[in-house]
């Protein structure tokens, strides 16, 4: 199972990456998103 805080920080990480291409940002955050979903139903 992947940590949840290191799983938030890659999170940040990510939204760092992709602030320049605001189309590309939120495609990012809802994949992101559903992961997170995942990761919170399995944890």
């Amino acid at each position: 199972m992947i940590k949840i805080k290191s799983f938030y920080a890659f999170k940040l990480h990510c939204l760092k990456t992709f602030k320049s291409n605001f189309k590309v940002r939120w495609r990012i955050i809802f994949i992101l998103n559903e992961l997170t979903k995942r990761v919170l139903n399995n944890g």
